[in-house]
């Protein structure tokens, strides 16, 4: 069967779409993957060696660029594709628009994705891809390089305050507050334990708040190779929902992992046995009231995060 996957971002949603990828090909051999991916999320969709065909394409000019400069990467992805003709395409987004960039005379059967309560997303899309009910198994297997050397000590532990966002959106209610990452931090220095903090490009804001602290500063500094080997040499990773929680599980870092307004069960299936998630979200009837694509209208401060103080986090350590 010849498939073809547009899964284009965020990388946390990328990574939960590749851990189904061992599942698929074991219950269909034959199967032909064809995947368009985003420039930002193509290092780890071509590092796990399972995918035959990679379409990359230019993410952030399709969904924030002119529209002389999106229907430019339309068109690419066009003449890219051809004429070749597929069984079956899956759209790894909820959202209809993305069906443009695979018009009709491609394939006659196009699914998207729409993502269930309560189930992971990996075994979610699994069904979406094998178009029949499997069970999730076999783990995927993730090798990715660093750009270089930073030089950290063998001991350390790492915090991403940032992240929650991509091209198209803010998540900031997905947030653990930073002042906790700030008090976090202190305690961890106090007891003279190294700390990393670590973000991309548009997570430069959180620095500010790390001022005066002697902290390892990497915000900014790196690529997803050098997150995924930072966090795999890390005694352990904190962070809220986010592409860095998936980062630091797919490099089989220990997790603790921050919930508010998602559900856990739909996000982690941990591959360090020492990982954990704080969920408050349990306790609240508000909590989880994110329905996979909008939050409640009516959610101004996220408690469910609010709730969860350093010292508990500080107490798994």
């Amino acid at each position: 069967m010849n498939l073809l996957f547009v899964k284009i971002g965020a990388i946390g949603d990328v990574i939960m779409a590749l851990s189904c990828l061992n599942d698929l090909k074991k219950s269909d051999p034959d199967i032909r993957i064809t995947w368009v991916v985003g420039k930002i999320a193509e290092p780890f969709v071509k590092s796990v060696n399972l995918v035959d065909e990679y379409i990359v394409i230019d993410d952030r000019k399709l969904l924030k660029g002119s529209l002389v400069q999106k229907v430019s990467v339309l068109f690419d992805i066009w003449i890219k594709l051809g004429f070749k003709k597929f069984n079956k395409i899956c759209i790894g987004h909820t959202d209809k628009r993305y069906k443009i960039i695979v018009p009709f005379f491609f394939c006659k059967k196009i699914d998207l994705f729409y993502p269930l309560k309560n189930i992971h997303h990996s075994t979610q899309y699994l069904k979406l891809l094998a178009d029949k009910d499997i069970s999730l198994e076999e783990t995927v297997e993730f090798n990715i390089e660093s750009s270089k050397n930073f030089k950290l000590p063998s001991d350390y532990i790492v915090l991403s305050p940032g992240g929650a966002s991509n091209l198209l959106r803010d998540d900031n209610l997905r947030r653990w507050p930073i002042k906790n990452y700030v008090e976090l931090a202190k305690k961890l220095l106090d007891l003279n334990r190294n700390v990393v903090i670590v973000g991309g490009p548009g997570d430069t804001w959180v620095t500010e708040y790390f001022d005066g602290l002697n902290v390892y500063n990497l915000v900014a500094e790196t690529t997803l190779g050098d997150l995924y080997n930072i966090c795999r040499g890390s005694k352990v990773t904190i962070t809220h929902d986010s592409g860095q929680l998936h980062i630091a599980n797919a490099a089989e870092s220990r997790v603790i992992a921050l919930f508010g307004p998602t559900e856990p069960s739909e996000k982690v299936l941990f591959r360090n046995s020492e990982s954990l998630y704080l969920w408050r979200g349990n306790k609240l009837q508000c909590s989880p009231c994110y329905d996979g694509k909008n939050y409640s209208s009516t959610c101004e401060e996220n408690i469910c995060l609010k709730d969860i103080s350093p010292d508990e986090v500080f107490s798994l350590i």
